[in-house]
């Protein structure tokens, strides 16, 4: 793997597992917290089912994974959506396509208290 360097253009393939609001709640006590937020488009939304065999459900409650890899699951499992909606029939994750081509240099407006 090359080295990089500090503004660097890197393109690529992967798992994201976003923790969309417990890092940003404690933004502001963060001493010198890296730049994540970029202008993307959401350009498409799966809903993966979890197999029932990964959930385990008792009289007391029901547990399961928040996600799994890709060889976990099959493509029966995989449905295009809209929008993400809780679901109480499915235990499910997203796989979420995002999209930076033509988005310029909007601005991310910020939904948590600022530093300065």
């Amino acid at each position: 793997m090359p080295s990089l360097k500090e503004n660097d253009n890197v393109e690529g393939h992967g798992r994201l597992l976003l923790d969309h609001y417990l890092w940003v709640e404690f933004l502001s006590t963060y001493p010198d917290p890296p730049k994540l937020f970029y202008p993307l488009r959401v350009a498409r939304i799966r809903s993966v089912k979890i197999p029932e065999s990964f959930i385990s459900r008792n009289e007391k409650g029901v547990s399961g994974p928040a996600s799994l890899s890709q060889e976990k699951y099959s493509t029966a499992e995989i449905q295009e959506v809209k929008r993400m909606a809780d679901s109480e029939k499915d235990w499910l994750f997203y796989l979420v396509d995002f999209d930076s081509s033509d988005v310029g240099t909007t601005k991310v407006p910020l939904t948590f208290r600022d530093r300065s």
